[in-house]
């Protein structure tokens, strides 16, 4: 075997392990235990930043609206914080972000019986991200994608039962593609193909005439 593949032995002298052996075997050890602290160092988990600091939470009567901006009443500068509103027996109705007087972030309602009616995002006071709807039963009613107030991607709503009803392709706030629509039964009621708003092929079918792919509704 070559001595560059031996591993440092220490053999002693007189009894003793010589100090240059010593130096031999502890050089290498070193250099690792400086690596292994590089690496500790570089894997460590990135420190999160501080939670941003408690925003306030007033109700709508405690703000009104400027050239629709949001402002504290009696006050002109921009609200920043979580606009609430309330049923009259004072149960949560809806609770929006706000930033710099403008819906920015995460807004949710509910229904009187407590249960989430629609969670949507906003920027700059337009509904902007994913947005989705339940019945009061918490049975998903629709989901979509907006992006700056229009949606994009494919639209689906639900019956109350959790069958799919329809779903529509959208572009820019329009209709584009083939859209369908769905029985409660999950046959297929009807199919339209649209393009630049007009009309192309259309069909439709009695109930269980048709079999489709409507799915039940996520939770």
């Amino acid at each position: 075997m070559s001595k560059f593949l031996e591993r440092p032995r220490l053999e002693p002298v007189n009894g003793k392990v010589s100090a240059s052996r010593w130096r031999t075997v502890l050089a290498p050890l070193a250099s690792l235990a400086a690596l292994a602290a590089l690496l500790v160092v570089a894997l460590r988990p990135t420190v999160p930043p501080p939670p941003p600091s408690h925003l306030p939470e007033l109700a709508r009567t405690n703000l009104w609206r400027q050239n629709d901006c949001w402002c504290l009443k009696g006050q002109t500068n921009p609200f920043t914080g979580i606009l609430l509103d309330y049923y009259p027996d004072g149960a949560l109705e809806s609770r929006s972000a706000i930033s710099n007087g403008l819906l920015e972030g995460l807004s949710e309602g509910w229904f009187t019986n407590r249960q989430l009616q629609v969670r949507e995002y906003y920027h700059t006071n337009f509904s902007n991200g994913p947005r989705a709807k339940w019945y009061a039963n918490g049975q998903k009613q629709s989901e979509a994608t907006i992006v700056a107030g229009q949606m994009q991607g494919v639209f689906r709503r639900w019956y109350e039962n959790g069958q799919l009803a329809e779903e529509i392709p959208m572009q820019n706030g329009k209709i584009e593609g083939m859209g369908r629509s769905y029985y409660q039964s999950g046959f297929v009621k009807s199919e339209v193909t649209i393009h630049d708003g007009k009309i192309g092929q259309a069909n439709a079918w009695p109930d269980g005439k048709h079999a489709g792919s409507g799915h039940p509704a996520p939770p």
